[in-house]
């Protein structure tokens, strides 16, 4: 058998490889796409802007990064807000009285809480909330009594208050609080100093300075000192009104008036 040459032995070259359609970028040696998709996540975050939250001394600016992070659960489909999560004393919360407590709400969720309540607004206080937020105050502070929201539409009604604080006694306290949602759609408190003698009128919006009391307020608070002289033998306390305005936007009268006698005592 003849002796093979060299020269007959055909060499056949690799198929060539198919580049990939990836390009990179010159300066990183990075897929562009890893760029693209980095561009599309910064172009995502929304802007959000200044948020001014009211406070006793004055509003505080938040940065424009500050992003408000709801505190309430989630609303699971097979929930039924209307039942019964918190109780406090005789007040008892549901889901959706907690969730008016949130300035800020996400369309869906606002959307499926007005199924269940047609008059629901985030940032709007349901009288539930006032009652069982002042029901732990009086309870955590033995010197603080108060009446609960119905209190003053009664007394605006001439119904009967026998039943209202009829076995309290103004020896050992330090304040009385009324909450008060007069027009249906806006708080305002009575608060009474017992050492001072004064029936303070709170009305977050309003600057005692600049602004009188309506006749309607007078009125009330005329009443209150009746009912005050009635069962505690208090004679005449002065009306007065704080000169100062805690409310800075259209939806936090209840969280105001609520936080004004921890700021305030």
């Amino acid at each position: 058998m003849p002796e093979e040459s060299k020269n007959d032995i055909t060499v056949v070259a690799p198929p060539p490889v198919k580049k990939s359609k990836l390009a990179l970028n010159k300066k990183t040696d990075k897929p562009k796409q890893q760029k693209k998709l980095q561009t599309k996540t910064t172009a995502a975050t929304p802007h959000v802007p200044d948020t001014v939250f009211p406070s006793a001394k004055g509003a505080t600016n938040f940065s424009s990064r500050t992003v408000y992070a709801p505190f309430t659960p989630i609303l699971p489909p097979s929930m039924n807000p209307t039942e019964t999560i918190v109780r406090n004393g005789p007040h008892s919360l549901n889901i959706i009285n907690l969730k008016s407590l949130e300035p800020v709400l996400p369309r869906g969720e606002k959307m499926a809480l007005k199924v269940w309540d047609k008059e629901f607004r985030a940032g709007w206080l349901y009288d539930e909330v006032i009652n069982a937020f002042f029901w732990k105050m009086q309870e955590d502070n033995p010197r603080l009594i108060f009446a609960p929201s119905t209190t003053m539409t009664a007394i605006m009604h001439w119904s009967s208050t026998r039943r209202l604080w009829s076995i309290e006694s103004l020896d050992d306290k330090d304040f009385a609080f009324i909450p008060w949602n007069a027009t249906g759609n806006h708080w305002v408190l009575f608060a009474l100093d017992v050492a001072k003698k004064t029936l303070l009128f709170l009305d977050p919006l309003m600057n005692g300075n600049d602004q009188t009391l309506s006749r309607r307020t007078k009125d009330a608070a005329q009443r209150l000192s009746n009912i005050f002289m009635t069962k505690f033998s208090l004679h005449n306390p002065v009306l007065e009104q704080p000169t100062k305005a805690l409310q800075k936007d259209g939806s936090s009268c209840g969280v105001c008036l609520s936080l004004w006698p921890a700021v305030s005592m």
